[in-house]
């Protein structure tokens, strides 16, 4: 029982009430009864809303017995070898290896320039229960008392804006057990395009393949439709010349060799710029000092700065590193001198090195050329702008 409480308390999730309203410190184990689970909803950046299923605390300490089961004995008849975003295999190492493998192909120096990039339509809403279900006691690993749990977590209730739900189909995340759960439904699929191509990888419910051929592009087509048809999966996807098409995969868009983030990522940074530097009145002296204060702290936008080019650290284009830097400027003038335009720039840039600011071209000009490293960015404490 200890060891189950240490491995739930080592997460977030311990902080959050289920329907019972009790945490990890404050309970009788007798007194425990399983429930519905609890949704909460919060909003999407582009509209529409996140449902957060909140599990109570019996179900998931159950839960965290049943997955260190499976994690001490039997992970590998769960998650396929080529998945990532799990443990000791995080997103940031397929991202690597998809940029790597795009910059070699515009070097002509792969033969696999085809490629197959698949995205399963809303996952885990559409998960077939009976099917999960299926799977997991194929597997002949569970006794009677682990297979019952796991059908009431398959198939429990939902109380959603004061109203039992009870869903034909999906599974609620919420539990590590569930994730265990979405990547044996998806492990069929998983190896049947690895045998298939040349190089395959999956993170959560997006996939991408490449291919020497045509003909086996082809072929992997038609395998991962019959396969999605057999799980009663809705699915997008798209396929053809890296060389000639564009697509994006893991936050990044693959152009004409070149490697930028997403429109969506690139407007939260342009929301994070208007949001701190607004305009306010004063002299320049104040607002100078205003400035420092902005940039410096744990909070500040240097801080900043470097988090966006470490989580985005294969962003190779100059062009779009530009666009940030002149609109991050053309708030500087305007948060400094009441310039809305482009006018004054050299005097703006002046003042900024003679306080010693770093903007974002700087310093991603610096990791381009080497003379900064991304392990820098996390490792070595933030400069403190005085």
């Amino acid at each position: 029982m200890k060891t189950f409480f240490r491995n739930i308390l080592t997460r977030n999730t311990h902080r959050t009430l289920g329907l019972d309203g009790l945490r990890y410190d404050k309970f009788y184990v007798n007194n425990l009864a399983s429930q519905a689970i609890k949704v909460t909803k919060i909003p999407k950046p582009k509209g529409g809303f996140r449902n957060i299923y909140i599990y109570c605390l019996r179900d998931r300490i159950e839960a965290q017995n049943i997955f260190d089961f499976i994690e001490l004995n039997h992970l590998d008849k769960f998650i396929y070898p080529k998945v990532f975003g799990v443990k000791n295999k995080p997103v940031f190492v397929a991202q690597q290896r998809i940029t790597k493998w795009y910059k070699r192909v515009f070097k002509n120096k792969v033969t696999n320039k085809y490629f197959l990039k698949g995205d399963v339509k809303n996952f885990y809403d559409c998960m077939n229960k009976k099917i999960c279900l299926d799977l997991i006691q194929k597997l002949q690993i569970f006794d009677s008392s682990q297979l019952a749990f796991i059908y009431s977590v398959i198939y429990k209730d939902v109380l959603e804006n004061g109203k039992w739900m009870c869903y034909t189909k999906g599974l609620h995340t919420g539990l590590t057990l569930v994730n265990l759960f979405s990547n044996l439904y998806l492990k069929e699929l998983d190896s049947g395009l690895d045998m298939l191509s040349k190089t395959y990888l999956r993170v959560g419910d997006d996939f991408f393949a490449t291919f020497d051929s045509l003909d086996d592009l082809e072929m992997a087509k038609v395998y991962m439709q019959s396969c999605m048809q057999k799980l009663d999966l809705e699915y997008t996807y798209c396929f053809g010349d890296a060389c000639a098409l564009e697509f994006d995969f893991l936050g990044y868009v693959y152009v004409e060799g070149r490697v930028l983030i997403r429109k969506s990522s690139l407007a939260r940074v342009k929301r994070n710029i208007s949001g701190r530097f607004k305009p306010v009145s004063g002299s320049l002296e104040y607002k100078k000092n205003l400035l420092i204060q902005k940039y410096s702290g744990d909070n500040g936008f240097d801080v900043y700065i470097n988090s966006v080019l470490d989580a985005y650290r294969f962003m190779n284009c100059n062009k779009q590193a530009y666009y940030i830097n002149d609109y991050l400027l053309r708030y500087l003038n305007n948060f400094l001198f009441g310039y809305k335009g482009d006018q004054n720039y050299a005097e703006l840039k002046q003042l900024l090195k003679d306080l010693n600011i770093d903007t974002f071209y700087d310093k991603f000009w610096k990791l381009q050329s080497g003379r900064l490293k991304y392990s820098q960015l996390r490792k070595s404490p933030f400069r403190h702008v005085k």
